[in-house]
């Protein structure tokens, strides 16, 4: 899907009116987590449901630590990230926003642990 394409559908289907380029790129972004998501269901099943949502906050905030010690503490010594915002190796980024999603979904169902 490209700009237009993604601008389209959420004109027409989620927004009602013609979004910014902000709005398009957030967008764009987020379809890159539903596949992910998608391939990791396929290989993986639900898993994320086993534990509830309180889990998928500590999975969250694992991959957001493992974000912090790549993109801010772990520097060269010319103070450069270790690792380039543009490369596309970003998989703890994505794995995060996932995550996010699916502690909000389990939470919204009331879904706060494996017991319910």
């Amino acid at each position: 899907m490209d700009h237009e394409q993604a601008s389209d559908f959420l004109a027409e289907h989620v927004l009602g009116g013609r979004p910014n380029m902000d709005t398009v790129e957030q967008f764009m972004t987020m379809m890159e987590c539903v596949v992910i998501h998608h391939e990791r269901s396929r290989k993986y099943g639900q898993a994320w449901r086993k534990y509830g949502a309180l889990n998928n906050l500590l999975r969250l905030a694992s991959k957001v630590e493992r974000l912090i010690e790549q993109f801010w503490r772990s520097r060269f010594s010319d103070g450069a990230p270790a690792i380039d915002l543009h490369n596309p190796d970003l998989d703890d980024a994505y794995d995060a926003v996932n995550y996010a999603v699916f502690m909000i979904r389990q939470g919204k169902a009331g879904q706060w642990t494996k017991d319910g």
